[in-house]
């Protein structure tokens, strides 16, 4: 537990710095980027989300700092801004199953703006490469491509968990699969 509350404070510290070079980034003034960084460091979300071990903290992390790390790099154009980014999106992929590797090309159309799109596709190549290795071992594992399974458990959990008895013993009826009794996560 000590180990991850102290990521958790360190992951405020990088979002607070991300949020603070964003708003430089954008063209708000130091003192008046600097105000809004301590305004949202103090507020009681942010000391909520910080020490609630959550995966929202971290995925919001990684969202600011990926969108830093793209402005950089077409900035600078600096690839090692847009590795940055890349690595940033890579582990927001295997954290958060909602993001598909399929993003990817949205740093893709930005970067080879910058780079030209072989070496942006270069850039991005390894750490899709492990998102799609850890895709395939699903795959392989489990039947499933992709980071999580459990889409149809949540969607069974809204679906199914509201319906009745005599409407789960029709689905049951319909689908002619038992398994409609069964309460989602039970």
């Amino acid at each position: 537990p000590a180990a991850f509350h102290a990521g958790f404070l360190l992951s405020g510290l990088l979002l607070n710095a991300a949020l603070f070079t964003l708003l430089g980034l954008l063209g708000v003034p130091r003192w008046a980027a600097l105000l809004a960084t301590l305004l949202y460091a103090i507020s009681p979300e942010e000391i909520l989300y910080e020490n609630y071990l959550f995966y929202a903290y971290p995925v919001t992390v990684l969202l600011l700092v990926n969108v830093v790390c793209v402005v950089r790099a077409l900035q600078t154009k600096n690839p090692r801004w847009a590795h940055a980014a890349a690595w940033a999106l890579g582990l927001l992929c295997l954290l958060r199953s909602s993001y598909h590797p399929v993003l990817f090309l949205l740093p893709l159309a930005a970067l080879s703006g910058a780079f030209g799109w072989r070496r942006a596709a270069a850039i991005l190549s390894l750490p899709l490469l492990l998102v799609l290795l850890w895709y395939g071992k699903n795959a392989v594992m489990f039947g499933f491509f992709g980071s999580s399974s459990w889409a149809g458990m949540n969607v069974a959990k809204i679906a199914v968990k509201t319906l009745t008895p005599e409407q789960r013993r029709e689905l049951e009826a319909i689908t002619g699969d038992p398994i409609a009794r069964i309460a989602p996560f039970a």
